[in-house]
Formats: C-alpha cells, structure tokens, sequence
C-alpha cells in the first residue's frame, strides 16, 4: 500500500494505526458515514493531515476480481441458479467495485452493507437479504471466505480457568445460546458426494435432540420457530417429500 510514500513516514506503532483505521471504517461499512470524512481524522491524529483521500484510494482501490470466481458465477447463472454479491462495503469501495469490474452485471443481484445498513455478521444484515429475494430462505446458501461472517458460535472450547488451579471446559459444537431473552440451539452437517440425504437429515435430528431435549424439560417455553437453513436442490419426485420432512435440517431453533 506505500504508507510511507503518502505520509512520508510509517506510522508507530504500526498495529495501533491499523487498528483506528479499521474502527474508523465502521461507519462507513453501514452506511452512517462517507470513508474519508471517517479518516481524516485519523490521518490528522497520526500527524498526516489532509492524506485521508490518498489512503482510501491506496487501501481501497487496489483489488482484482478473481477470473476463475468470475467464470464460475457465469456458469451458475447459465444453468439458471441465482447469483448475488453480498458483501461488506462502503460506498467508497463499493462504486470502484461496479465501475471497474461491472459487478452489477456480472450478479443478479448486489447487496452491500452500506445500502441495507447493516454488516456481516450482524444477523440482521441477513434477514434483510432474505427478506428481498423472492425465495423461502431454505432455498438460499450463503458463502463467504470468512468463516465467522456466516456462522456463530460453532466450535472451539467454552468454559473458565479459576486462580485456584481449577478448570471446567466444553464443546461448544451444539451449544444453547441465551441472548436478549430467547435460546437459540443451532444444528449442522456436512453434505459430501457420498452423503445420503435421509441418513444426513436423521443425523440432523439426532444432534439437535439433546440439548433440545435438555431446554424442554427445564421447564422452558417450546419452540416458537424452526429457522431452516437447507439448501434446497432436488425439485421434483421422492425428494419433494423429503423437503418437507426435513425443516430441522441445518436448522436453528429459536425459543422465548
């Protein structure tokens, strides 16, 4: 990016800059604020005033569309599936994007976070995705290159570490999150060239029984929806019965 050559110095601590560049950049992401009046700022604070335009035109300008990426969408989109952008962007970066590469034409659809006002992986930024596309949202699949934009808590260890030696450690693979007064308890697989679609549904079910099972019997409110995640590609036959059955299928089950 050549900070030295637009501020004439390397700014120290280098982490410190970095990190109130990115705090900066926030607002903008959600559309409450323009990326340069955001950094300039900054840049003033870090003792380059006035080189806020020439950093967003460095930092923000200088990406390539992948042609592999590129031709695979075109192939998708000939075979009739859907494609859309979804992704974190202020207007600043977001105009380069179109004008250069010609994203709005290359999707069928282009959702930035700084027009739908909310950013990955805010849930709301997907709800509003949803909302706007004219399928149920079992039939939609998002994909990202970060795993954390589309996921929550899914895996790694929960617990604590006490000052007197002690220890007490899980799983956080199916775990029950309680937030704002309501318990989501989510469920997954993954689906290979050799899965079965019943015997993946069936395991489906059996991860999300236990802690199911645990919420009710605590006395808890039931479920008030079942939101399903499950990609939906068979369209007509034996399958067709199977879609229905299958609502828990990568599911998140929300309760209050």
């Amino acid at each position: 990016m050549g900070l030295k050559r637009i501020f004439g110095f390397v700014p120290d601590p280098l982490d410190a800059f970095l990190q109130d560049v990115f705090d900066a950049e926030l607002p903008a992401l959600v559309g409450q604020a323009e990326l340069v009046q955001t950094l300039e700022p900054v840049v003033s604070k870090w003792g380059a005033a006035g080189t806020a335009a020439a950093l967003a035109e460095a930092w923000w300008r200088t990406i390539d569309a992948d042609p592999a990426v590129l031709a695979l969408i075109a192939r998708l989109r000939q075979q009739g599936i859907l494609c859309a952008l979804a992704t974190n962007q202020h207007r600043f970066r977001a105009d380069y994007m179109r004008a250069t590469f010609a994203y709005d034409s290359v999707f069928d659809h282009s959702f930035y976070s700084y027009q739908l006002g909310y950013a990955k992986p805010d849930v709301r930024y997907f709800q509003t995705i949803l909302a706007s596309l004219p399928f149920a949202p079992a039939q939609v699949l998002f994909i990202d290159d970060l795993e954390t934009s589309a996921r929550g808590v899914y895996s790694g260890a929960l617990g604590f570490l006490s000052c007197n030696g002690s220890a007490d450690l899980s799983i956080v693979i199916r775990t029950a999150v309680f937030s704002a007064g309501r318990v989501r308890i989510g469920a997954g697989g993954a689906v290979v060239l050799g899965s079965d679609p019943d015997g993946e549904y069936q395991e489906m079910l059996l991860k999300l029984a236990a802690p199911m099972r645990a919420y009710w019997t605590s006395g808890a409110h039931r479920p008030a929806a079942v939101l399903s995640a499950e990609p939906r590609v068979h369209r007509r036959g034996r399958h067709a019965r199977r879609r229905r059955r299958a609502t828990a299928i990568g599911a998140e089950v929300e309760a209050g």
